[in-house]
């Protein structure tokens, strides 16, 4: 569980992914992490255009990475689509004869 108990880790989660995070005491410590200078650039205009911080996007990124892995179903049709079996071909051309290929 990646170093905490599981009453912590259920917290996070369930309070992250309810956007209540502020409701919950959650522990945090800091901690340096050496990034490149681009990245950190890239960083700070992320967070600047979501209006929150730079920690606060890391902790985003990080726990979106960590414990929102796809399931089984999605990763078996992420394979799926990958491989092409079974694929058919949808008219773009609007709206209608999208729906249209979609029935057939």
């Amino acid at each position: 569980m990646l170093g905490h108990d599981k009453k912590k880790h259920y917290l996070c989660t369930q309070t992250i992914n309810n956007n209540y995070m502020e409701d919950y005491p959650i522990k945090r410590k800091a901690t340096t992490v050496r990034l490149p200078d681009y990245m950190l650039v890239d960083l700070n205009v992320e967070a600047r255009r979501q209006g929150i911080s730079v920690s606060r996007l890391l902790e985003n990124i990080m726990e979106e990475r960590l414990y929102q892995q796809p399931n089984a179903e999605t990763l078996a049709a992420i394979e799926e689509a990958k491989s092409g079996v079974e694929m058919e071909e949808v008219d773009l051309s609007s709206f209608e004869n999208f729906i249209k290929s979609m029935e057939e």
